[in-house]
């Protein structure tokens, strides 16, 4: 089995997701995005290597290895409530 940790893909569905949450967060620019071909391509290879887990890169693999107080210390940074 296979656990996924999917990225932000490069879809018309992540444009949508920025421009929702944009209002409400300092800069939506800098969010990583995968091509959804090469997330496909690593998953192929992750399935053929009997990997257990596959965790996106970039900042949201960091993210995803940070202690959970952290993360939210840092997602106060960016984002507000209203």
């Amino acid at each position: 089995m296979l656990e996924l940790v999917t990225p932000g893909l490069d879809t018309d569905m992540m444009d949508e997701v920025q421009a929702y949450y944009g209002p409400h967060v300092s800069d939506t620019s800098g969010w990583d995005h995968v091509e959804p071909a090469d997330w496909a391509k690593k998953v192929v290879e992750a399935i053929e290597s009997d990997e257990d887990v596959l965790n996106p890169g970039g900042a949201e693999g960091i993210a995803r290895l940070a202690p959970k107080a952290l993360v939210d210390a840092a997602a106060g940074l960016v984002f507000t409530r209203r």
